[in-house]
This record gives C-alpha cells, sequence and structure tokens, in this order.
C-alpha cells in the first residue's frame, strides 16, 4: 500500500521515504504549486516502470521563512494525482500514435519487399527458362 504525508520540512533537514532511502529535492510543475520545493521518494516517476516509490512527500520551507506548518489538502492532492494521470495518459496516446506510425511504414515496406520479390522471382523463371531453350 502507497502512503503519503503532508508535512512541511525546512531545507536544511533531509528526510527519509517510507523506502528507507534519503528523500530527494524536488520542485512542483503543477500549475496549482509551480515553483513550491517539496521532498520525494527517489524511486518516483524514475523512468523505470518497475520502481514507482513509495508515494512519499513532505513541503519544503525555505530557511528564514516563518511560514506556518501547511497540511496539503486532499483536493489539491486529488488534484495532482489527476494531473500526473492525465499526463501519463497524453504520453501513452503520443507513445501509441508514434508505434501506429511506425508499423504503417514498416507494412508499406513488407508490401514494396514482397513484389520485389515476386518480380525477382517471375524474372528468375523467365532466366532459368531460356537458359534451357539455349542449352
Amino acid at each position: 500500500m502507497q502512503h503519503s504525508t503532508g508535512s512541511v520540512k525546512r531545507l536544511g533537514a533531509k528526510p527519509t521515504c517510507f523506502c528507507g532511502q534519503n528523500a530527494v529535492f524536488r520542485i512542483a510543475r503543477t500549475p496549482k504549486n509551480k515553483g513550491k520545493k517539496f521532498w520525494g521518494c527517489p524511486n518516483f516517476k524514475g523512468g523505470n516502470d518497475e520502481l514507482v516509490g513509495c508515494n512519499f512527500f513532505e513541503w519544503c520551507l525555505e530557511e528564514g521563512n516563518q511560514g506556518v506548518v501547511e497540511e496539503r489538502s486532499a483536493i489539491a492532492r486529488a488534484e495532482e494525482v489527476g494531473l500526473m494521470s492525465m499526463e501519463e495518459s497524453y504520453l501513452e496516446k503520443m507513445r501509441m500514435a508514434s508505434m501506429e506510425k511506425t508499423l504503417l511504414r514498416l507494412e508499406k515496406w513488407f508490401k514494396i519487399l514482397v513484389g520485389m520479390m515476386f518480380v525477382n522471382f517471375i524474372f528468375n523463371l523467365i532466366l532459368v527458362s531460356l537458359l534451357l531453350k539455349v542449352g
């Protein structure tokens, strides 16, 4: 089961995620939290489909900032998860479109090669029949 937290850490303190690894420093890119600093699981969205991480999350407060400790609201988290899901869906559609385009190109070349093989076969048949008549 995945866990997440909404507590806040100052930049100087490096937290440990639920995987037991040191959390990594990140900057949010969502429209609502763009530019905000946070700590996250080092395995989250690492490009490896097998490692999805523990969903660890903590906001960072910059040193000297007397900001109030924030709790991440469920609505904000749901919006971010929804945006990530939309991004993943879009990327998957783009990959599928690229694969379909490549497949169409390969099918076209396959048809051309089959046609060339047929022409070559006929050409060889004619050549063999001519050699048999001459010989």
